[in-house]
């Protein structure tokens, strides 16, 4: 499921930004998941967020998770995929005991370590 379709997602956003979610649910290739201008649209969103100054962080539930989503981020979206278990967060369950320490390090914002639940 796309983080667009999911209306848990969607009404914790801003106006502008569910009216995002709306064009992205039309204009969605479904066998490819290209969303066309959707790229385009997100920079016209943040630009207008951040010229007249609009909320520009939104709360939104992932699961049984809270994420705090800068919305001026144009990785933003990648977040709920990122949220969602994985293969490769299973294979680290599974090696994670309770009381053990994980470290996600790497150059990126920390895609795994969401997703760990021991």
């Amino acid at each position: 499921m796309d983080w667009f379709d999911d209306p848990g997602v969607t009404r914790r956003l801003p106006c502008l930004y569910r009216a995002y979610a709306w064009y992205s649910r039309r204009l969605r290739d479904h066998s490819t998941g290209y969303v066309r201008g959707g790229s385009f649209l997100l920079s016209v969103l943040i630009v207008v967020t951040r010229v007249f100054n609009l909320t520009s962080e939104a709360a939104v539930k992932v699961g049984d998770l809270t994420v705090h989503l800068d919305l001026c981020d144009h990785h933003m979206l990648t977040v709920f995929s990122e949220m969602r278990p994985s293969h490769e967060s299973r294979i680290m369950e599974s090696c994670l005991s309770p009381g053990d320490t994980f470290l996600d390090i790497g150059a990126n914002h920390g895609s795994f370590s969401p997703e760990i639940r021991i």
